[in-house]
C-alpha cells in the first residue's frame, strides 16, 4: 500500500504515516457491537465494561459489550501482575467475558478491540499481534513509551488499515469548544471561571481534529487569530512514577493531553525540572504560544488548567465524578469502531509521545531544552 505523506504538525515525527486508517466497513451490522479486551491489568477494564453493560449506571454508554478478554500481565511490573488476576474474575464473573488464550483470539471473535494492557511498553508487541485482523482498536494511553514503538504502531495501523485512536480521558474534560480540543458534551461539561456555558449544541471539538490536515491546520490558524484566542495555557494535576514506566508516560500524559487539547499539535521544544516532588515541564509552540504542566507527588490530587485569553483566564477543573469522564471517552471510542474516524489524530498523538520522551531527556539533562523536531528513523 502506497503511504501518503502526513501534512500535520511540523514537530511530528510519524513520517508518511496516513492520518486516517481507510477502514473496511465493519462486517456488522448489529445494533451493538462485540468489544474484545487485551490485557486486563487496570482498573479500566473492569470500570469501561461496566459503563457498557449495566444500562442503570447513570453515565451508561450503549452500543457495546465485551464479549472476550485476555488477561496478559507483565511479570516485571509490580501494578500489573498483582491485579491481572482479580481483574480477570471480575470480568467473567460479573460481566460474562469470555476469557481465551491469546489476543489474535480476542480480535478475531469480536468487531474491535480495546488494547488496555497497563505497561505501555507491551503495546507494540500486542499490537503487532492484533492488527492483521483489520479491526478497529483504542490503545489505552500511553500509545507506546517511545516514539520509536509509537512510529512501528501506526505504521501497522496503515498497513492492516486498521482505525486506531489513543488517548486519556482527561483530553475531555476541559468543555467549551472555543478553547478545548477535545470537549465533553455540552450538558456534562464543567463550568469555567469567567466564561459562559457551552451552547448545548452538542460534544465540543477542536479545530480539525478529525479532519483532513489543511483544513484543520486553516481552521487551528483562524481561530487562534480571533479575539477570544487561547494565548497560554498551565495545567497542573497528579504526577507519580511507576518504574519500569519510564518517568512522565506513567501519570504526566494526563496533564499533556490536557494541554493538547488546549492548544493541538505545534510544540516546537519542551524542557523539564525536578524539585524533590515536584515537576515542572515547558512546551514552547511554534506559533510563540507557551504551555506549562505542573506535577506533584504530594499534595492534591486533583487535575486543573488556568487558561490564558487575551483579555481574562479561564480555570477550569474536571468533574470530580472520572466515570463521567470514562463515559465521554468511551462514546468517542464507539465512534472509532463504527466509523473509523479517530477523535484524536494520529499525528497529534505521535507528538504527545514525543512530548513525553523529549520532556523526560530534558529532566535527565537538567533542564536542557530539547527541540521535537522531525525524528528520522
Amino acid at each position: 500500500m502506497r503511504r501518503r505523506a502526513c501534512r500535520g504538525s511540523r514537530s511530528c515525527g510519524c513520517g508518511n504515516v496516513s492520518e486516517r486508517a481507510e477502514a473496511p466497513e465493519l462486517k456488522t451490522k448489529r445494533r451493538t457491537l462485540a468489544i474484545g479486551m487485551v490485557g486486563l491489568d487496570t482498573s479500566h477494564a473492569v470500570s469501561f465494561t461496566r459503563l457498557l453493560h449495566d444500562e442503570r449506571h447513570p453515565h451508561h454508554v450503549p452500543g457495546g459489550r465485551v464479549v472476550c478478554a485476555w488477561p496478559g500481565g507483565s511479570s516485571d511490573f509490580e501494578l500489573s501482575i498483582s491485579r491481572v488476576g482479580r481483574f480477570t474474575r471480575e470480568m467473567a464473573e460479573t460481566f460474562g467475558a469470555e476469557i481465551v488464550a491469546s489476543p489474535e483470539e480476542v480480535a478475531e471473535r469480536c468487531d474491535a478491540v480495546m488494547l488496555l494492557a497497563a505497561d505501555g511498553r507491551t503495546h507494540p508487541g500486542l499490537f503487532r499481534r492484533i492488527a492483521p485482523y483489520g479491526k478497529p482498536v483504542f490503545i489505552d494511553k500511553p500509545l507506546a513509551v517511545s516514539s520509536r514503538d509509537a512510529e512501528e504502531i501506526l505504521r501497522l495501523a496503515e498497513r492492516h488499515r486498521v482505525p486506531v485512536m489513543s488517548c486519556s480521558s482527561l483530553r475531555f474534560a476541559l468543555g467549551p469548544e472555543r478553547w478545548a480540543g477535545g470537549g465533553v458534551d455540552s450538558a456534562t461539561a464543567p463550568r469555567a471561571s469567567g466564561s459562559p456555558a457551552s451552547d448545548g449544541s452538542g460534544p465540543a471539538r477542536s479545530a480539525g481534529r478529525t479532519s483532513a490536515d489543511g483544513d484543520a491546520a486553516a481552521e487551528e490558524a483562524s481561530i487562534y487569530g480571533a479575539d477570544d484566542a487561547v494565548t497560554g495555557a498551565d495545567v497542573f494535576g497528579p504526577m507519580p512514577f511507576q518504574p519500569p514506566q519510564p518517568g512522565y508516560f506513567w501519570y504526566g500524559i494526563h496533564a499533556v493531553e490536557m494541554l493538547y487539547a488546549v492548544f493541538g499539535p505545534g510544540c516546537a521544544e519542551v524542557s523539564a525540572i525536578a524539585a524533590g516532588d515536584h515537576e515542572l515541564i515547558v512546551g514552547v509552540w511554534a506559533d510563540g504560544r507557551i504551555g506549562t504542566v505542573r506535577g506533584n507527588r504530594t499534595g492534591s490530587g486533583a487535575f486543573g488548567a488556568l487558561i490564558h485569553h487575551g483579555d481574562r483566564r479561564d480555570l477550569v477543573e474536571p468533574p470530580a465524578d472520572y466515570m463521567l469522564l470514562y463515559a465521554a471517552l468511551l462514546g468517542r471510542v464507539l465512534e472509532l469502531f463504527r466509523t473509523g474516524r479517530p477523535a484524536v489524530a494520529p499525528h497529534e498523538t505521535f507528538e504527545i509521545i514525543r512530548f513525553l520522551e523529549a520532556a523526560n531527556e530534558s529532566r535527565a539533562a537538567d533542564g536542557k531544552i530539547v527541540r521535537l523536531g522531525r525524528r528520522e528513523l
